[in-house]
């Protein structure tokens, strides 16, 4: 039998880099056009659609522009502009820790049931990120997620990577529905919706393939010009049929696919724009740290058994600064100078919030015999190699066991601190003579 003619679904998008050739103010102004342009263009052309992915920027304007948003909201609701949310921003997914990666995913997610709770949140929207790591299936799909969505593997510089329509497993087991979508920024040039079509429908087997016209990057999204070139066409019987619909809509009828679909078990590797994991070491330190701060922070409330009513440990500005054009280093100079004070500013508060919350624990802990000036706190898995620490002179021993020590030229002694294993606190003892302090 002949195949099935070919047909397109036509979804409005506009890809809005958080940070690129332009600063991250620029951004919240160029969302602000974007989405007033997008509702204006629903209010001329009837069946127009548009969808967008980034909960930062819906909070952004949630919080700075309520009447813009207040008409995002009734656009959703009537089912014409669809927030296809997953993680926080449109991250990195290669660089960053899988803590991390959850948290972007934990985030996305969160706001999005609050906000828009009317609709089902199970997308992972990341079309320009460079390059994917093997336990992102895993992470995503703990977090309700059972669809990915990228173009970036079309850029391929070596080898075409060679599905559209596939199933993304991880070494556990956790599966993802994955989609190379059409190119993004695009507009609504007929040949190339038609060749597009052709393609798709020889590599999957399915008729219907998605376009998504809309000036990307800086943002714009669909224009009056492309939507009547769109209908132009669409009266016109030689080119491919054409809808307007949702993203959701169109994966549930890809879903009786699946089954039958080939299965990718490995990361999904860009073969470009590989400078990205050494350009701007800094950004790649400040993360690293902040991470790991972070990470400290939520373990120390947790041994202190802080509840509800303390301050909670924010992640939101070390994921923000994610964003895969600026942790990959891929953006001018001025939106790192920028960054800057933001990563010291997010770093100095997980530092507070941690320290709090360590003196909150030790504080709870029964008294000793004897004052103890120093604790040694461990809030990391492994057991490492122990610090050095100048300390006031004196015989110092932990747990009953004498430390390494020896004079400091600038006063006091330097003590070999122990190596511990595990979330830990020890107190470090001290005798001003030579003699060792009495053990508990």
């Amino acid at each position: 039998a002949p195949p099935p003619a070919a047909r397109v679904q036509v979804l409005g998008h506009a890809h809005l880099d958080l940070a690129w050739l332009w600063p991250v103010a620029d951004t919240w102004q160029a969302a602000e056009r974007t989405f007033a342009s997008a509702l204006d263009l629903m209010e001329r052309f009837g069946e127009l659609h548009f969808a967008h992915s980034t909960p930062a920027l819906f909070a952004w304007l949630e919080q700075n522009r309520p009447a813009l948003f207040a008409r995002i909201q009734a656009a959703v609701s009537s089912g014409r502009f669809e927030p296809i949310n997953g993680p926080w921003v449109e991250s990195d997914c290669v660089l960053i820790s899988t803590s991390s990666l959850l948290r972007q995913f934990q985030e996305g997610q969160h706001y999005s049931q609050r906000t828009f709770a009317g609709l089902e949140h199970r997308l992972a929207w990341l079309p320009d990120s460079f390059g994917f790591g093997a336990g992102l299936p895993a992470v995503a799909q703990a977090t309700g997620v059972d669809w990915f969505c990228t173009h970036k593997l079309f850029w391929n510089a070596t080898n075409p990577f060679p599905h559209r329509l596939f199933r993304w497993r991880s070494r556990c087991g956790a599966e993802l529905k994955a989609l190379m979508s059409a190119p993004i920024g695009t507009d609504g040039d007929p040949v190339a919706m038609e060749r597009y079509c052709l393609q798709w429908q020889a590599a999957t087997g399915s008729p219907e393939a998605l376009w998504l016209p809309g000036v990307g990057d800086h943002g714009g999204g669909p224009t009056a010009e492309m939507l009547e070139q769109l209908l132009l066409w669409q009266q016109q019987s030689a080119t491919t049929p054409q809808s307007h619909g949702s993203l959701r809509a169109y994966l549930a009828r890809l879903e009786p696919l699946s089954a039958s679909l080939p299965v990718w078990r490995d990361e999904l590797y860009l073969e470009l724009h590989r400078g990205c994991a050494t350009s701007r070491p800094d950004q790649k330190r400040h993360n690293r740290t902040l991470e790991r701060l972070l990470r400290e922070a939520e373990l120390a409330r947790a041994m202190a058994g802080l509840g509800a009513g303390a301050e909670a440990v924010d992640w939101r500005p070390l994921l923000f600064q994610q964003f895969h054009d600026i942790l990959p280093g891929t953006s001018i100079p001025e939106v790192f100078e920028q960054a800057e004070p933001q990563w010291r500013q997010a770093r100095r508060q997980a530092c507070r919030q941690r320290d709090r919350a360590l003196h909150h624990w030790l504080g709870a802990m029964p008294p000793l015999e004897q004052a103890v000036p120093w604790w040694v706190c461990q809030l990391q898995p492994l057991a490492g190699r122990g610090q050095v620490l100048r300390l006031a002179k004196g015989h110092w021993q932990a747990e009953g066991q004498s430390l390494p020590h020896q004079p400091a030229s600038g006063g006091g002694v330097w003590v070999q601190l122990p190596s511990l294993a595990g979330l830990v606190a020890v107190p470090l003892q001290r005798s001003r003579s030579g003699a060792p302090a009495p053990s508990h």
